[in-house]
């Protein structure tokens, strides 16, 4: 009858629906309340209105009671049936279980965009029972929806901080159920900016990581420190949501991806990683003493569903996982579908070495359309890079290190993504990481990591870069130093790209130690002499061809656009973020005078000008015209379902006697058929599509 009365006559019985709260607040009857709550639960999807017309009658009151009877019952099943006399027990605790699911899910609808209802739900202690009962597995998704609504609503900065505390509290080895606090809170950090901001200020970036430090050792082979009884699967879950929940937090957030870059940093981020358990503590590649197999496990390494690798171990499998999760936050691309994959390169068998370099260098990568998005991320899988190892396997470890390298190519091939890398300093660390691959010219991973180093090198590079990239494994002798010359002719001494802090003091503490010299020895007249150990051949006395041809290409220009004869248009370079856009204030644009309906105007009236520079108005366009230079790089169009129009330059004005913003001049690319579209009609700023 209810529902006759609210669906087919449109009426809302208030005194009715103040019954069915007395009844549901008796608890006579499980099955009439279950009943009761379902035709409620219809109402509330019905119309926004009962939102309010619940909180009236009581019935959000009378919710919030019986969710404090289920978290009772909860905590001491006997002690809540023998309270209430029940003997059917088992019937009884299904039916309470089946009318609180129900009550929460009732209750997420209020709170769904109701900021009233949210407060009162809090005056009557709801947050509080439903933080509580979170940890309870029978419940924890419909209690998680209501404290979704919760964080979402303006005063939603303690539940946040409540739910993330109840995460980093739970035993390291509770892994549903951090998994499934963090897909809540990943659900909300989607859907609002302000959630996201929220998640930054109450400490979410410190939970997350400190999450990852809890699992050390979760990943070795075999498990150890208390993992040998988790699933594995379990274990992926959780950091699969770790790291989409650092990604979505940091997504259209320049304060929540500086915050983690400065305050977090990307290199304790892989040190977590390493401590894992699967990767090993080197810190730099090392020579190469194997070759990459012939059954290439790791060549369609993003693509995860097509992967075979039962060939390979489980250490080098958590591997691989972690690279594809480091490589989606470096790209932002955990949930959207927009980024390709890319194969590396197949290895066919190689009889020497000379075959081996053969093939790698003359199988072109698919260039992959992958914006980098954080560059530490990236920076991360370069450190890993080297703590790849497999004392079993070290032909397939290869096989990997490979495979990532010609993913981290592959990533720097367009200008955006070579402009980024070198503002993070990838180039450095490449000499820091990759030392002995990148002077060695016969190690497996010297192609891909020499053309990444020469791509970043032709954007930007540094003099101490360029100088330590030429003095690699130390040719034509130019190692050689000793304390007087050190002194005398300020020689280069080891720098801190391709030498950690300490060795670099231990190489000069041994320089400035050195006795008598013996490499340049003073005779009587006072004269330095080349001793016989600086002509002697040496390992590595010439510069490799390799390396001259990578610094003819470094310095050759690959766009004679910019070195002819033609003048480009001066121009101002905003953010380059897929978010960013360009503003410019043009005093010459300033707001016009409200026409005056008097004939006669006095130079008082110029003065109510209050921008530009000067006094008067300043009409638009000019008498004189208007000259516009201005380049655009266009890698490629939006797809035709959902093409968008690229926006060249538009021109805002408003009146002084209004606040309202028109646009008055809008010169457009249209990305469906290529035209230039220039405007000048005016329409308002709120209305222009």
């Amino acid at each position: 009858m209810l529902e006759f009365v609210v669906f087919s006559l449109n009426y809302i019985p208030c005194k009715e629906l103040i019954s069915v709260s007395i009844l549901l607040k008796s608890s006579s009857s499980y099955h009439c309340s279950i009943i009761a709550m379902k035709t409620l639960l219809k109402f509330t999807r019905h119309d926004y209105i009962f939102k309010d017309v619940f909180r009236e009658v009581g019935l959000l009151e009378v919710m919030v009671n019986l969710l404090h009877k289920y978290a009772a019952l909860l905590k001491d099943p006997t002690q809540a049936l023998n309270e209430q006399g029940d003997s059917r027990n088992n019937s009884s605790i299904e039916d309470q279980k089946h009318l609180a699911l129900l009550v929460m899910e009732a209750l997420t609808v209020l709170l769904q965009g109701s900021n009233t209802n949210a407060g009162i739900f809090r005056e009557f202690g709801g947050a509080r029972c439903a933080h509580n009962i979170v940890k309870y597995p029978q419940c924890r998704q419909h209690a998680l929806m209501t404290i979704q609504q919760l964080v979402l609503s303006p005063n939603g900065d303690d539940d946040m901080g409540t739910l993330l505390g109840l995460m980093h509290s739970a035993p390291p080895t509770e892994l549903q159920l951090k998994t499934d606090i963090l897909r809540a809170l990943l659900s909300v950090l989607r859907e609002s900016h302000r959630s996201r901001t929220v998640f930054r200020k109450v400490g979410g970036f410190v939970y997350i990581t400190s999450l990852l430090v809890a699992m050390e050792r979760s990943l070795s082979f075999p498990p150890k420190n208390g993992w040998e009884k988790v699933n594995q699967n379990q274990v992926f879950e959780l950091l699969h949501t770790v790291f989409c929940t650092l990604t979505a937090a940091m997504r259209y957030e320049p304060a929540n991806s500086h915050f983690f870059k400065t305050e977090i940093q990307y290199e304790k981020l892989a040190d977590a990683v390493r401590f894992l358990g699967c990767f090993s503590d080197l810190r730099k590649i090392s020579a190469m003493n194997v070759f990459p197999s012939n059954t290439q496990p790791f060549q369609r390494l993003l693509e995860e569903d097509v992967i075979s690798m039962d060939s390979v171990s489980p250490t080098l499998r958590h591997c691989s996982k972690l690279f594809i999760y480091l490589y989606k936050v470096a790209t932002d691309s955990f949930d959207r579908h927009a980024y390709h994959s890319v194969s590396t390169p197949p290895v066919y068998p190689a009889k020497n070495v000379t075959d081996l370099k053969l093939h790698v260098t003359t199988s072109p990568l698919q260039s992959s359309d992958a914006v980098i998005i954080h560059p530490g991320a990236m920076l991360a899988m370069l450190d890993l890079l080297a703590s790849v190892g497999s004392v079993a396997q070290p032909e397939h470890a290869l096989d990997l290190q490979l495979a990532v390298a010609n993913i981290l190519q592959s990533l720097v091939h367009t200008e955006r993504n070579q402009q980024v890398m070198c503002e993070a300093g990838l180039h450095a660390r490449l000499l820091q990481r990759c030392s002995a691959a990148l002077a060695d010219e016969d190690h497996a991973l010297h192609p891909p990591l020499q053309r990444m180093f020469e791509r970043l090198a032709s954007q930007a590079l540094e003099p101490m870069v360029l100088r330590e990239f030429l003095r690699l494994a130390s040719p034509l002798n130019c190692g050689a130093w000793d304390k007087k010359l050190l002194k005398q002719y300020r020689v280069h001494k080891p720098s801190s790209l391709s030498y950690e802090p300490e060795m670099r003091n231990s190489m000069i503490t041994s320089v400035e130690g050195l006795g008598s010299d013996n490499v340049f020895s003073l005779h009587e007249d006072n004269h330095y002499r080349i001793s016989k150990s600086l002509v002697k051949s040496a390992e590595g006395s010439t510069v490799p061809l390799t390396r001259v041809k990578c610094l003819v290409s470094m310095t050759t220009p690959h766009d004679i656009r910019l070195h002819g004869s033609s003048v480009t248009p001066a121009f101002v370079e905003f953010d380059t973020s897929l978010e960013g856009f360009g503003c410019l204030f043009l005093p010459s644009l300033a707001p016009h005078n409200a026409p005056s309906n008097n004939a006669v105007t006095t130079g008082l009236t110029d003065g109510a000008v209050v921008s530009g520079i000067g006094s008067g108005e300043r009409f638009f366009p000019p008498p004189s015209g208007l000259s516009y230079s201005s380049w655009f790089c266009i890698e490629h169009f939006s797809s035709p379902p959902g093409s968008h129009p690229v926006r060249l330059l538009t021109v805002v004005r408003r009146a002084n006697s209004s606040e309202q913003h028109y646009v008055c001049l809008a010169v457009v690319l249209s990305a469906k058929d290529r035209a230039l579209i220039v405007s000048t009609k005016e329409e308002l700023l709120q209305n222009y599509g």
